[in-house]
């Protein structure tokens, strides 16, 4: 085998596991396991952003978030609905409740994190620091992966930076 075949295979081979642990990390204190933990990059000037991510209840008691934090800005889970066929947001002032052995998924087009007054853009690749506050777990600090602009998913690589989905400048708030 020539050699620079036999340096490409170490090569991919040293990156898989890399790739599978980037996309596939998960945050676990108390009875409280989050997964799935993303978000997206903003273009310059941006002052939103949204994240996304699993939180399961792993006890035999509902928990609740009730709160979000992080350094680049000001965060809140929102609720988007479609209303007479328009969606708006609305920020979740009593937080978001995970019944006992049950989970709850922060997604594109539902329930998510918005951060507003952004003080930076997201940028692929880099990670996205939240603080969780639930009543009984108490302080979740987790990272979420910033992927590519117009991603649906955590392992998705986006649809390019013209795409329109999860946009916020029509929206009703």
């Amino acid at each position: 085998m020539p050699r620079f075949i036999r340096i490409a295979a170490v090569i991919a081979a040293l990156l898989v596991p890399t790739a599978t642990v980037a996309l596939g990390h998960e945050v676990k204190k108390g009875d409280i396991l989050l997964t799935q933990l993303w978000s997206r990059a903003t273009p310059p000037g941006a002052k939103v952003a949204a994240g996304f991510f699993t939180i399961e209840n792993t006890g035999s008691e509902t928990d609740r978030l009730v709160g979000i934090t992080t350094p680049l800005g000001k965060a809140e889970v929102h609720e988007t609905a479609i209303a007479n066929g328009v969606s708006t947001m609305r920020p979740l002032e009593s937080g978001v409740s995970v019944a006992a052995g049950q989970k709850v998924t922060l997604a594109p087009g539902g329930l998510h994190v918005m951060i507003t007054e952004l003080k930076a853009p997201l940028k692929e690749g880099e990670m996205l620091p939240l603080t969780l506050r639930f009543q009984k777990a108490g302080e979740v600090d987790a990272t979420l992966h910033i992927r590519p602009p117009g991603a649906r998913s955590p392992g998705d690589a986006g649809a390019g930076a013209g795409s329109k989905e999860h946009e916020h400048s029509g929206m009703k708030m």
